[in-house]
């Protein structure tokens, strides 16, 4: 006899993610290999952006300009940083920050800490 109501169990899909990822908005941009690309979304541990058509590959590591332009009336937030390639395809690449200096770490989450309250 079959138990038409018992099935198998699924577990609920996990947030992996340590920190929620915001749409930009404006002119926001990462200049990586020396090319231009608008940012798709960021957080305050990585960054993608899309269209990018440069030789990145994933787990290299890059330097990358970013500059975010969310707020208006204020001064984008320009930063010089350190990138782990997580994924380059479909058009996108997408980094995680890598060793991020304290000083780096705390303007780019009260930015953060900022546009997310604007939204």
């Amino acid at each position: 006899m079959k138990w038409p109501f018992f099935s198998k169990l699924v577990p609920a899909p996990v947030e992996r993610r340590r920190a929620v990822r915001l749409r930009a908005r404006r002119d926001s941009f990462v200049r990586a290999d020396g090319r231009d690309a608008p940012v798709w979304t960021w957080s305050t541990t990585g960054v993608a952006c899309a269209p990018y058509t440069g030789s990145l590959k994933p787990g290299q590591r890059a330097r990358i300009r970013l500059i975010l332009k969310e707020i208006p009336k204020e001064t984008p937030l320009d930063l010089d940083l350190d990138i782990t390639v997580r994924r380059v395809g479909y058009g996108e690449l997408a980094g995680e920050f890598y060793r991020l200096s304290p000083r780096l770490k705390l303007q780019i989450n009260s930015y953060y800490q900022r546009v997310a309250s604007l939204r």
